[in-house]
């Protein structure tokens, strides 16, 4: 008789705060309570493949905010006076930082970054994050 086939099921790694992670912008949506922009943000290095984080990001969008980063790095122009599609962000690979909201609560994120194009080819060869990768600069600035 052949033996049933189990898989066990395990709880993805902490993430480190000290450290910039490779995500998939999955989606943008407008929100109405509270105002914001939804977005939902997939890993893409080994260590926390697939793993999703949904954040709302604040409105007005302020040159210097964290909703303005966000966009910059997903390749949106951001200037004051003008106007942006939120959604052109969707499909954009990008570098996050993420602080725990509460223990047990998930994770919030901090600071947004662009990738350089050397690390996203390494990653395409190697699916390995990089060791020793620039941090974003100044997260602690960010609201």
């Amino acid at each position: 008789m052949p033996r049933a086939w189990e898989i066990s099921v395990e709880p993805y790694p902490e993430i480190d705060i000290s450290r910039d992670y490779l995500v998939l912008v999955l989606s943008v949506k407008k929100r109405k309570s509270p105002r914001g922009i939804s977005v939902v943000l997939q890993h893409l290095d080994t260590d926390q493949a697939d793993r999703k984080h949904s954040i709302i990001l604040p409105l007005p969008i302020r040159p210097s905010g964290l909703t303005a980063e966000f966009f910059q790095a997903s390749g949106v122009e951001v200037a004051v006076g003008g106007k942006l599609a939120p959604r052109d962000a969707t499909g954009a690979t990008i570098k996050a930082r993420f602080l725990p909201v509460n223990t047990g609560e998930g994770y919030k994120a901090v600071a947004f970054g662009p990738v350089d194009e050397e690390r996203t080819e390494n990653e395409q060869r190697n699916s390995e994050p990089e060791q020793h990768e620039p941090s974003i600069a100044d997260a602690a600035d960010s609201p």
